[in-house]
C-alpha cells in the first residue's frame, strides 16, 4: 500500500535519512522516498498509515497542515 505524506521541516540529506531510518524500523521491509525540495515522503508497505506518522513524528518531524 503506498502512502504520500507533506511533512514539515525535511531541509536536507542528513533529514530525508532520519524519516528513512525511523520508517524502516517499524516496516524493515518498507520503500521510502523523501524529496527534499517538496517535503514529500512516499512510502510503500504494509503498515498503517498512523504507525507512519508515528514514526515520523518520532524522529522530530510533523505533518504539513491542509491550506
Amino acid at each position: 500500500m503506498a502512502i504520500r505524506l507533506e511533512v514539515d521541516g525535511v531541509h536536507c540529506g542528513s533529514c530525508a535519512n532520519r524519516i528513512t531510518r525511523a520508517i524502516q524500523e517499524v516496516g524493515p521491509g518498507a520503500r521510502v522516498k523523501v524529496t527534499v525540495a517538496t517535503g514529500t515522503v512516499e512510502v510503500d508497505a504494509a503498515l498503517e498509515r498512523a504507525a507512519i506518522v508515528a514514526a515520523i513524528e518520532g524522529a522530530g518531524f510533523s505533518l504539513r497542515k491542509a491550506a
